[in-house]
């Protein structure tokens, strides 16, 4: 309940942002802008994660490789929990 009522009082407030952009007179490219910037400022830090994880994604190698298969390996580690 409390979500909603705090998205209510955000939508309004872009609403009062973009009435008071209208009667300053601002331009259609401006209201667009400043309807984008203030509906995507609470998802901001989702972007921005995005980014830099796919910035290491293309940058770097993953940390576990496989090199080669060993057929008869020098040791195995059995744990069993009975």
């Amino acid at each position: 309940m409390f979500f909603l009522i705090k998205t209510a009082l955000y939508l309004a407030f872009v609403a009062a942002v973009l009435a008071v952009l209208n009667w300053r007179g601002v331009g259609k490219i401006g209201k667009i802008g400043a309807c984008t910037i203030l509906l995507l400022a609470p998802f901001s830090d989702m972007f921005i994660v995005k980014g830099i994880m796919q910035y290491f994604k293309l940058t770097h190698s993953p940390l576990q490789q496989v090199i080669k298969i060993v057929d008869k390996p020098g040791s195995v580690l059995w744990m069993d929990e009975v």
